[in-house]
């Protein structure tokens, strides 16, 4: 009886597939699969008879790479669950499809055709509309990073030139490999694929100007966190997140504008938060305590606006009459309990 070393063993993979069923189920365990940490939107119009949605993801020991075949669909990132999951990634896209992949970021849309290649920053919100093959490359930051000259915003960079086109090629042939690839060799496989990176991205720098960008999105994460550590307190708001920055109000309003505001995202956060409380067997606080506990300084305006986010009241919520899971916005469970994010998050912080 022969057996392997660890080096021998091919690396960890895991795959989703579609099941038997009607069409409504076969989207639900797709939709299982990927979220919270993605919502998954389609057209009525475009929607096949049978949902042929399948990946295979392998772990190369920090970055992981999913080889897909997608129905028509958009997958969105969402504010909330940037800061809910925390999975700080860049990702690499490979549009092995006939059909064009959208990307839309801070207000533009990018897009690339066939063998063409597309950076996304999963820090930050975004939505991405493919159809037919896909191969997505995720990157733990501080891995890509660390290749780089300085710090960039690489939000919708779509590189160019002889390197790229390469790196494209390599992807391709890495993806037939995948499921021979050992654990030996996926570190060197790994590094190929940053290294290759890196040198397509190198003539972009100076010409998209990507810096700037790059220090405010560190800088939207950080006030991200910070108001989700600081809302329990009343005077939480611009005044007090600009002094804890020293930023102007403008740079703060810019930043949040394309989230309807500062002070509607961080109502909005508010919400979410008492809505787990609410939900929460063991949390028995009296509904003004909870809502005084998060911020709201009127027990009237808690009411007004948790109805207006999730169409039902705090006390139909606490009394268990309405399905929380189908809740729009609401976070039930962190990304990290989808396999998608359990698996993301398995990854080292670095390559």
């Amino acid at each position: 009886m022969n057996l392997l070393c660890d080096d021998e063993l091919l690396i960890p993979a895991e795959s989703f597939e579609p099941g038997a069923g009607a069409l409504p189920d076969q989207l639900a365990r797709w939709r299982d699969c990927v979220g919270p940490a993605l919502d998954v939107s389609v057209d009525a119009d475009r929607m096949p008879r049978d949902w042929s949605t399948r990946t295979t993801g392998w772990n190369l020991g920090g970055v992981m790479v999913v080889r897909g075949h997608y129905d028509p669909q958009t997958l969105t990132r969402r504010a909330s669950s940037v800061v809910g999951d925390k999975l700080d990634h860049y990702v690499l896209h490979l549009n092995q499809s006939p059909h064009a992949m959208h990307l839309d970021a801070n207000g533009r849309r990018i897009s690339v055709g066939p063998r063409q290649l597309l950076v996304s920053d999963f820090a930050q919100p975004r939505s991405v509309s493919c159809e037919g093959d896909v191969l997505s490359v995720f990157i733990p930051r501080a891995s890509l990073d660390a290749l780089m000259p300085r710090q960039l915003d690489l939000h919708g960079v779509a590189p160019t030139g002889a390197c790229s086109t390469i790196l494209a090629s390599h992807l391709q042939s890495l993806s037939t490999l995948l499921p021979r690839i050992t654990r030996k060799e996926a570190p060197d496989a790994m590094v190929a694929t940053l290294q290759l990176l890196a040198a397509s991205l190198a003539p972009t720098i100076d010409m998209l100007g990507l810096a700037r960008p790059a220090v405010e999105g560190t800088l939207m994460r950080q006030i991200r966190q910070y108001m989700e550590d600081h809302l329990g307190e009343e005077d939480l708001g611009a005044d007090s997140i600009c002094g804890h920055f020293r930023i102007s109000r403008s740079t703060l309003y810019r930043l949040f504008e394309a989230e309807g505001g500062v002070l509607n995202y961080l109502q909005d956060r508010r919400l979410v938060r008492i809505h787990g409380l609410l939900a929460s067997p063991t949390q028995r606080s009296y509904l003004g305590r909870i809502a005084a506990d998060n911020g709201f300084k009127s027990a009237t305006h808690f009411s007004r606006a948790f109805r207006a986010k999730f169409g039902y009241s705090p006390r139909e919520t606490r009394s268990g009459q309405v399905c929380l899971t189908g809740a729009r916005g609401v976070q039930g469970s962190p990304a990290l309990g989808s396999t998608f994010g359990r698996w993301l998050a398995s990854a080292p912080a670095t390559a």
